[in-house]
């Protein structure tokens, strides 16, 4: 799991939540999450898509119809992040075993279908494919129909109290907005395949990043503490 140390954040972005949620009546928990699309396997520069979608949950706060926050980059751009109803599950660590989450998103307004349309129309050789050069498009055979697997999926997770006050009409008095964007530890997946999707929801079911220099998904390493019998085969 990569940390929000990792994102050019203050080192004591951390330490502000778990101070306030010490605290008697700690302020809500605000989810939030970021989609974005690899170059390459979705797109082919330049982009004639958004190649980055934000959303929280749909219920952190019933006062927004969208939240502001930071996406992430070094420069704390400020993003708008949609109201979107999302099913999370399977986020928590077992022993000896990786996560295998599942994020379940509304599509009651179709957000989702139209995703996957966009990225899913790319045609080799076709003027609908973002190419510079569409002389020799064999190699995009690999964006046809890839339902967004390989997609980088960001959770993130701050406190209600430390949302900028341009969420706000009227800025309520327990706010305490810093400029540092204060998160729980981001937790970084990728879309491993789309289980489900219809009328009402559009389901992923997510790979864990594994953070190995020189190793992606879905290869792991394998070692003993996990697999007593590695390396010791004969043939």
């Amino acid at each position: 799991m990569t940390s929000s140390y990792e994102q050019g954040r203050p080192v004591n972005s951390n330490n502000k939540i778990s101070k306030d949620l010490q605290e008697p009546n700690p302020s809500a928990i605000i989810e939030l999450f970021q989609v974005d699309l690899i170059s390459g396997v979705h797109y082919v520069p330049p982009a004639t898509i958004d190649t980055s979608y934000f959303f929280h949950n749909g219920t952190s706060n019933n006062n927004f119809g969208s939240i502001k926050w930071t996406k992430g980059d070094t420069s704390n751009t400020v993003v708008d992040y949609v109201a979107l109803p999302v099913k999370v599950e399977g986020f928590k660590f077992g022993r000896g075993q990786l996560p295998r989450p599942t994020l379940t998103f509304s599509n009651a307004l179709t957000t989702f279908t139209n995703i996957l349309g966009a990225v899913n129309s790319a045609q080799p050789g076709s003027s609908r494919t973002p190419a510079t050069n569409m002389s020799n498009a064999s190699h995009l055979s690999i964006l046809i129909n890839n339902d967004l697997t390989g997609a980088k999926v960001t959770r993130k997770r701050t406190l209600e109290k430390f949302l900028p006050t341009s969420n706000y009409s009227t800025v309520p008095s327990y706010n305490a907005f810093d400029s540092s964007y204060p998160e729980f530890p981001q937790e970084i997946y990728f879309i491993d395949r789309k289980s489900e999707e219809n009328r009402e929801v559009v389901q992923f079911e997510l790979a864990a990043n594994f953070d190995l220099a020189g190793v992606k998904a879905p290869r792991r390493l394998v070692t003993r503490d996990q697999f007593p019998s590695a390396g010791i085969f004969k043939g």
